[in-house]
């Protein structure tokens, strides 16, 4: 298992919001913590058994690599060198 598949088992979105300190209901959607959308209406989910994110107002996608460099304003390297310290790889 390369460092990639075994962080990504590890991961979740839900995961690196926590460790944002935002909190996620555990069905449905909330607002957006990328861009702020869907104070009314809640438009964030995440699907696929925790590993994907969508905004349907800002149209963000990924995975929580992604997710993490989004909300803490960082490139590839960054993030993944952060998540496998979290990780505990």
């Amino acid at each position: 298992m390369t460092d990639l598949s075994a962080l990504k088992a590890r991961i979740s979105c839900r995961d690196v919001l926590t460790h944002k300190g935002i909190h996620h209901p555990a069905k449905g959607n909330a607002p957006c913590p990328i861009c702020g959308h869907g104070t009314s209406t809640p438009c964030f989910g995440i699907y696929g058994n925790g590993q994907r994110y969508k905004c349907f107002s800002c149209n963000s996608v990924g995975d929580p690599i992604s997710l993490y460099q989004a909300l803490f304003k960082c490139d590839f390297k960054q993030a993944l060198a952060a998540l496998k310290v979290r990780a505990g790889l």
